[in-house]
């Protein structure tokens, strides 16, 4: 089976190569080393070592009998799939052709709901990879077999209210240092609203003691979000940035 990949990614990430195995994006395993090129990865088995790793990834690797290929648990770069009777096509954007036949049903549910489901995408023939899965393909019968390697959902319940603060706190410290690590010195720039995500991320980042850390805010000059978020800014002594909503920004933003 002739396999065709494009992986050509819009953005900051592009995917890498080592012989057989491409990635994108960026992993921690479990010890706080920072994964952000194919090459990282050598002599490791991929298809176990995905349980040690958190971060924004994907992986496809193929060999002579089997291509498989892993989103993280949000799907941060997605991976698209269509196969034919001799090719199979890996893309990082599915590609609309003159015979592409609309998928109705995912047609319907993006008309209620914004987005498709599951593995449908609005063509017919593609499918995508879902978050926190990988399929492995059989290269002689096309055979696909999806596999979570991630639950979103747990059934452990803490003990105790203050374990899962003292666990949640040091989840916290933990991505806050990850952040830290993966800017490399470069700006860190947050969208801080009046709510608490925002706020949280930012506070935990000057708490960690950060470099080069910015935030910015949109909207209009009075709103009481705009008001908190600087008020956040200064109490955290973060250099903050005010983007003005008007009718005139509003007319450009929804014209042609």
């Amino acid at each position: 089976m002739k396999i065709d990949l494009n992986l050509t990614y819009p953005g900051k990430f592009q995917w890498t190569q080592n012989e057989n195995l491409y990635f994108i994006g960026y992993a921690f395993d479990l010890e706080g080393k920072l994964y952000q090129n194919a090459q990282d990865f050598i002599g490791k088995d991929i298809s176990t070592f995905i349980n040690e790793l958190n971060g924004a990834y994907s992986f496809i690797q193929i060999n002579s009998k089997q291509l498989l290929a892993i989103t993280d648990t949000i799907s941060s770069f997605p991976i698209f799939y269509k196969i034919n009777s001799e090719e199979l096509i890996l893309s990082s954007s599915p590609e609309k052709e003159a015979r592409s036949v609309l998928n109705a049903e995912a047609v319907e549910d993006y008309k209620k709901i914004f987005c498709t489901q599951f593995q449908d995408t609005l063509l017919n023939d593609w499918k995508s990879i879902p978050a926190g899965h990988q399929i492995k393909i059989d290269l002689s019968t096309s055979k696909v077999q999806l596999e979570r390697h991630f639950n979103h959902f747990s059934n452990n319940k803490q003990s105790s209210t203050e374990q899962t603060k003292t666990d949640l706190s040091g989840i916290i410290q933990k991505w806050a240092k990850q952040i830290i690590q993966l800017a490399d010195n470069k700006p860190i720039w947050i969208p801080l609203s009046g709510g608490y995500d925002s706020r949280l991320i930012l506070s935990t980042l000057a708490k960690e003691g950060a470099p080069n850390l910015h935030a910015y805010t949109y909207g209009k000059s009075m709103s009481i979000e705009v008001v908190n978020a600087h008020k956040v800014a200064k109490e955290l002594n973060v250099d903050w940035h005010f983007i003005p909503y008007n009718e005139e920004a509003f007319r450009y933003f929804f014209s042609d």
